[in-house]
């Protein structure tokens, strides 16, 4: 199987399935949760016991945002500079997440933890 490349990002699906997220997600989700988020660290880690994620729908949106926050935007006058992916992309993505926070919102769910 091909690796994903940074620049095959094209929407909030692919890059939630990116080597890079997972890494950060991976990372966050470490003994630096207990740290900087002891409440959400101890739901997470109770919640594993049962199979389940402990999070919430608000804080895994968060994460989005975190890490798309940590992603170059390519400057269109710069190609050839190195990035990680175009405003548009970018934008496309931040439609994404609004779109999902607002469904949770509207429905009722933004706090509720994953299961």
């Amino acid at each position: 199987m091909r690796e994903k490349k940074k620049d095959e990002i094209k929407n909030l699906d692919d890059l939630i399935r990116s080597d890079g997220f997972q890494a950060f997600d991976s990372d966050r989700r470490g003994n630096q949760m207990f740290i900087d988020d002891p409440d959400r660290a101890e739901r997470c880690y109770d919640a594993a016991e049962n199979g389940s994620d402990g999070s919430t729908h608000r804080e895994i949106i968060q994460d989005w945002r975190d890490y798309l926050g940590t992603l170059k935007v390519i400057d269109p006058e710069f190609p050839e500079e190195n990035g990680d992916i175009t405003e548009e992309i970018c934008n496309t993505i931040i439609s994404e997440i609004d779109s999902c926070e607002a469904w949770h919102i509207e429905h009722g769910s933004i706090d509720e933890e994953l299961s």
